[in-house]
């Protein structure tokens, strides 16, 4: 072997290392680019040469190359964005997409689609997104075609249902005797539920019949063993029925409480008491002097709650 073949032979380690630094250090600079790919770098080692010794033949490596430079398609980590036409696919499978008044289709993880001018949606290169039409049962309809949207107004529709996901901690200890009573409104204030009078609260983003956004408030504390009991609470601001406005339970909507399996963490019966409001001024005589009634009526169908668990 003459000392240039050496010399390669040692270059070609050097070079080829490069490359896979180059694979790697392309991977970190596209860290933030959408439904990018990394790259993993194999190498190979490259053909013998046969040279004659004085035990015989024997074979000399001539160094090694990159073999092959191979995308990973797994899922990455799903980001929330302000965009509502912001998609995201789980599992395998890929975007069908094609440039204006073209046949030809190409396939993309990226989802950062948007409408352009002609109410096609379109990914940042302009190239539109391929869908089936749908009939009225949902079933898609006929070929592969552009998605173009005519209309973007539709009739407002109030939320009938709400789904919520909450763990609760079954170790957690009662923080208030009735939930419901911690809940006091006075006009002007702020907080109707203090921090330290429950032991989980979450919101719910819901709609009215003419679509205007309103925030729900669910709180949780824990009554004893696997039973919780929560109150459904709305703005006191934004609640304005009759019967409950100017109350001190102004925004309080409902109340109940959730039983868990002890094995299983599953909800084995829950309840729901709706809140209605003030009955009316009640005149009364002698020692009693009450003039205020509120009234709670009581329904074993809350419909709208599934999915929270006893952890």
């Amino acid at each position: 072997m003459s000392l240039s073949s050496s010399l390669y032979t040692g270059t070609s380690g050097l070079g080829n290392t490069s490359k896979a630094l180059q694979v790697t250090s392309n991977n970190i600079s596209n860290i933030n680019t959408v439904a990018f790919k990394k790259g993993s770098t194999t190498f190979a080692d490259t053909l013998y040469q046969t040279v004659g010794t004085q035990a015989g033949a024997a074979q000399v490596g001539l160094g090694m190359s990159v073999g092959n430079v191979t995308q990973d398609f797994s899922d990455g980590s799903l980001e929330t964005t302000s965009n509502a036409t912001d998609l995201a696919i789980g599992g395998d499978g890929f975007f069908i997409v094609s440039q204006a008044g073209s046949d030809e289709t190409f396939y993309t993880r990226a989802g950062n689609f948007s409408f352009d001018e002609t109410g096609a949606l379109v990914n940042s290169e302009g190239y539109i997104l391929q869908g089936w039409n749908v009939d009225d049962e949902g079933d898609a309809v006929g070929a592969v075609t552009d998605l173009v949207l005519t209309a973007f107004t539709s009739s407002p529709e109030e939320t009938e249902e709400m789904t919520i996901i909450a763990n609760l901690d079954s170790d957690a200890d009662s923080k208030a005797s009735v939930l419901s009573n911690i809940y006091e409104y006075e006009d002007g204030e702020t907080t109707t539920v203090l921090s330290d009078t429950y032991e989980y609260q979450t919101v719910v983003t819901v709609y009215d019949s003419l679509g205007s956004a309103h925030e729900i408030a669910v709180y949780y504390d824990k009554k004893s063993g696997t039973e919780w009991e929560y109150i459904i609470v709305s703005s006191p601001e934004e609640d304005n029925r009759n019967l409950a406005e100017d109350t001190s339970s102004q925004g309080l909507l409902a109340r109940g409480t959730i039983t868990f399996s002890e094995s299983s963490g599953e909800i084995v019966s829950m309840t729901m008491e709706e809140f209605t409001g003030r009955v009316g001024n009640v005149e009364a005589t002698g020692a009693n002097t009450v003039e205020d009634i509120n009234l709670r009526l009581k329904t074993l169908k809350p419909c709208f709650w599934t999915d929270t668990a006893l952890k």
